[in-house]
Parts: C-alpha cells; sequence; structure tokens
C-alpha cells in the first residue's frame, strides 16, 4: 500500500525499521539524523510502502520548493530480491508528483545508470568528495578511469588546469 504523506512519526517510524534492513544501509544514529535534518527542511516530505502485515517495504523523502520537488533519501527493504522496491517506490512517487502539477524532479543522490538514461542529459551529474590523501587520491583516480567522460572526471581535469595556472602555466 502505498502511503503519500507520512507524518513525522510515522516516517521515523518507517526509517527505524528500514535502516538496518536496506542494501545500503547506515547506522541507526546515523538514520534518525537524517531523517530529523531532512524533516525541518522547508517543503518537507516523506512517503513510503507498506506490505500487506503493515511492514514498511520502501521510504523516500525529500522537500517541494516551486522550481520542483528535490529528492534526498530512499530505503528499500533488501530481502525481497526478485522485486525491485525502488523501481516501485520511485513511480508511485512519480505519479504522486505529476498528479499535483509536478514538472521537475531532482534525485540529489543522482540516479542509477539504468534510470538515468530516461532523464534529460543536462540535469544528471556525479559528485564526489573525498578526503586528502592517498586514499582520497586512490578514489579519484578510480572514478576518473571508470567514468572518464563523467562529470568527476571532467571537474579533476579542470581542477588540473586550474592548479597548475591553465593549460600555457603561469
Amino acid at each position: 500500500m502505498f502511503v503519500p504523506d507520512l507524518l513525522p512519526e510515522d516516517a521515523a517510524k518507517a526509517v527505524e525499521e528500514l535502516h538496518g534492513a536496506s542494501m545500503y544501509s547506515v547506522s541507526r544514529a546515523h538514520s534518525i539524523r537524517l531523517e530529523a535534518a531532512i524533516r525541518q527542511t522547508p517543503g518537507y516530505f516523506a512517503m513510503g510502502v507498506r506490505d500487506a502485515a503493515g511492514r514498511w517495504l520502501s521510504y523516500l523523502s525529500g522537500w517541494r520548493q516551486p522550481e520542483g520537488t528535490y529528492v534526498e533519501w530512499q530505503l528499500n527493504r533488501d530481502e525481497l530480491q526478485a522485486a525491485s522496491l525502488s523501481t516501485v517506490m520511485r513511480t508511485y512517487f512519480l505519479e504522486h508528483e505529476a498528479a499535483h502539477g509536478v514538472t521537475r524532479v531532482v534525485f540529489v543522490g543522482g540516479l542509477s545508470a539504468a534510470l538515468g538514461r530516461y532523464c534529460a542529459p543536462d540535469s544528471r551529474l556525479d559528485l564526489l568528495a573525498t578526503r586528502g590523501g592517498i586514499r582520497g587520491r586512490i578514489g579519484r583516480e578510480l572514478v576518473t578511469r571508470l567514468r572518464p567522460q563523467g562529470q568527476v572526471a571532467l571537474m579533476l581535469q579542470s581542477a588540473a588546469l586550474v592548479s597548475t595556472g591553465g593549460p600555457y602555466g603561469k
């Protein structure tokens, strides 16, 4: 069952239930802090999908602004390998937003390559935040090699040009 407008206490319960059952789970404390931070954002919303027994299967939250809807976080129960709960949740979400006249949706964390190909090309980008040192350098190099035409690779190339004074030196 799709629940389009979760009350804050229901959103907190959904996060509590899903935080450890999701494929890309984070700690309970981090989950609670993230949900609380998003809840404080102007235009906050949360929605979810429950099974017939009332268990949370998926949770999605973000905020709505006049220019569009921003999705910050999604949690999906990982135990249902035969079903893509991410696709189910995003389908309900997109249908709900379209029915309410929303014309622009931004997935803040990005999209998988499978879903990304259905989006306007200029609306997708890659972001990478790393620490300094050898681990950060290795991470940046790995991302650049895996996606040489991606935003991160292009930004790193641009940053290298800036830091050396441009293509012609100083």
